[in-house]
């Protein structure tokens, strides 16, 4: 479809009404009327994409932002990594308790920390980045395991309009392995979104 609201069943925006675009094949736009004004000063927040449904298609986290009105941009490709239409679920959160994220911008440094506007740990300490070999990734919230219960849920999304995508390797309760692979499933270097939550 070329415009349309979602069901209200599976859909929430605190701020108002939501709606998605299509732009063309494999590329859609979905408007959260009214949530970028709610966004604390220097937070951008943070975004999950997951591809819905039997197909051989995955989706991935292009960009967002915006205000009043915040966008999110998601991409679909086929296994072969050729876009295509398909059904997909996207969230997108402010920084909140029992909620770490961070966005791993810099996929060839060994070690970094994380950008702080797209980033977030609940108790205050630092995100660390690192990177062990090609598409091979950890992300480390310093403290947080005080806030995440039961080890929690890990999430992790591929971020940029490229066919690669990016998969929960492992975690513990303060870290999150990635790995990442191209449409022939070959290892490669991606920025990507992880989050991990209870």
């Amino acid at each position: 479809a070329a415009s349309y609201a979602p069901a209200s069943a599976g859909t929430w925006n605190p701020a108002g009404a939501t709606r998605v675009y299509r732009e063309e094949t494999g590329r859609y736009r979905v408007v959260f009327t009214g949530l970028g004004a709610r966004l604390p000063a220097n937070v951008g927040g943070h975004v999950q994409v997951m591809g819905v449904g039997t197909a051989k298609s995955y989706c991935n986290a292009e960009t967002w932002g915006g205000s009043p009105d915040l966008s999110v941009y998601v991409v679909c490709f086929t296994a072969a990594g050729f876009p295509v239409d398909a059904k997909f679920a996207v969230l997108f959160t402010p920084p909140a308790a029992h909620l770490a994220y961070a966005w791993a911008d810099s996929p060839t440094a060994s070690q970094y920390q994380a950008y702080a506007g797209f980033a977030s740990n609940p108790v205050g300490g630092a995100i660390t980045i690192y990177r062990f070999g090609v598409g091979r990734y950890q992300v480390a919230w310093t403290g947080v395991d005080a806030e995440i219960r039961d080890y929690g849920t890990p999430q992790v999304t591929t971020w940029g309009g490229g066919p690669a995508h990016c998969k929960v390797y492992s975690y513990t309760n303060e870290s999150i392995s990635v790995r990442c692979y191209n449409s022939n499933g070959v290892p490669t270097d991606a920025q990507y979104q992880v989050s991990l939550g209870s």
